[in-house]
């Protein structure tokens, strides 16, 4: 007696990826980053995108739906679960849902340019992370250079239970200045300030905090419990206002704008960081330095067009593993991912940070070995600022 052939479900989810089918579905993402896009839902109204898609699964952090490409088939087409995996095993090409049953994509807004003047007031407060700037080795003109400064903002933590936490902190603003004009602006944690928000806690405060937690966890396994705690609390380590899009951080340093027309000038090399202050404290030493993550609002060849050696720094970070089991590295993430923007070229060079504990240029600017490990071999750089 003949048998029906078995389908094998978790293949065939495997072979689809879920962000570019919903880039068919939903049409071009409100937010892109390296492992998730986010889109306005599709299973309520809303007018901030908080469906958050993965290649796998998804999770709407507003309405709270969570599934994968079987759920969502299962809710938007009124299929059974066999239904679907039916359709997906045979390559059926999947029509749009009409457009009356999902929001439209929201019309891109022009980029915000920020001026001289509207960047002054955080460098009018620079006093309040001159200590912070000063322990990662940044000070000096470098400082005024890039117009950093400083912001100070209140931060409020309510536990379920009601009871609430109030919290005082100082960030560092980063402008992505070109032409004096700011491209974007980013906010760093004064890492200094928010341990003495820590030191100030009354006694019992971790109690009743890991209680909450606990009760979070309970309520949503989903939630990420300790990161919203510990953001509530002293502010965002890295925050954007989402207004702004990504920018490439310095480049000034490479790019001139000459009666109206960019100037691509030829230089020897540039070094890529993925973090902003890196890129400081490298400057800081005469060094060519950019910051920034690979991402379709600037043509990164183009940007890199003349310049002789090109250096991707990889942060030594750790390795951590993902719900799914498979193990990620976020500096090496960024390398890849900077790698594959700029596409297959000869003077394309990665700079691994030395073993040991050296995490980034930062690590090396405190242990006094920065100058030293760029301009001995094998990397020969002189610094040129």
């Amino acid at each position: 007696m003949p048998t029906t052939p078995r389908i094998d479900s978790d293949e065939i989810k495997s072979r689809i990826n879920l962000i570019q089918f919903f880039e068919r579905e939903l049409g071009e993402p409100e937010e892109e980053k390296y492992e998730y896009s986010v889109w306005s839902c599709p299973f309520h109204s809303e007018t901030t995108g908080s469906f958050t898609v993965w290649e796998d699964h998804y999770y709407c952090f507003a309405c709270f739906e969570y599934g994968d490409i079987y759920t969502y088939l299962q809710k938007t087409r009124s299929m059974t679960f066999y239904e679907a995996l039916k359709m997906l095993s045979e390559n059926v090409m999947l029509e749009p849902i009409a457009v009356n049953q999902r929001r439209k994509p929201k019309e891109k807004k022009p980029r915000p340019i920020l001026s001289l003047a509207d960047i002054h007031p955080y460098e009018t407060q620079i006093h309040r992370v001159e200590p912070y700037l000063s322990s990662r080795m940044i000070e000096g003109g470098v400082i005024g250079r890039n117009h950093i400064g400083g912001d100070k903002y209140h931060r409020t933590y309510v536990t379920l239970s009601g009871k609430r936490f109030e919290f005082e902190c100082n960030r560092v603003a980063l402008p992505a200045m070109f032409s004096n004009q700011a491209l974007s602006l980013n906010f760093r944690r004064d890492e200094l300030s928010a341990k003495q928000n820590l030191a100030r806690l009354p006694y019992g405060t971790f109690d009743i905090i890991r209680e909450d937690i606990a009760r979070r966890k309970e309520r949503d396994p989903h939630d990420v419990s300790i990161e919203k705690v510990f953001d509530e609390m002293f502010g965002l380590r890295y925050y954007k206002p989402k207004r702004f899009q990504d920018a490439m951080y310095g480049t000034d340093q490479i790019i001139r704008r000459t009666d109206g027309k960019l100037v691509y000038p030829r230089m020897p090399y540039v070094l890529i960081t993925e973090g902003e202050l890196n890129a400081v404290v490298a400057q800081r030493y005469g060094f060519v330095c950019l910051a920034g993550k690979a991402n379709k609002s600037f043509d990164l060849k183009r940007t890199f067009q003349n310049i002789g050696v090109i250096y991707i720094v990889q942060d030594n970070d750790r390795d951590r593993e993902r719900k799914d089991g498979t193990i990620t590295n976020a500096g090496e993430k960024h390398a890849l991912a900077m790698l594959a923007a700029l596409g297959r070229q000869d003077n394309i060079r990665i700079i691994r940070m030395p073993d040991g504990k050296y995490n980034d240029l930062n690590d090396l600017a405190k242990a006094g070995l920065l100058e030293e490990f760029l301009t001995r071999r094998p990397y020969h750089l002189e610094p040129k600022l």
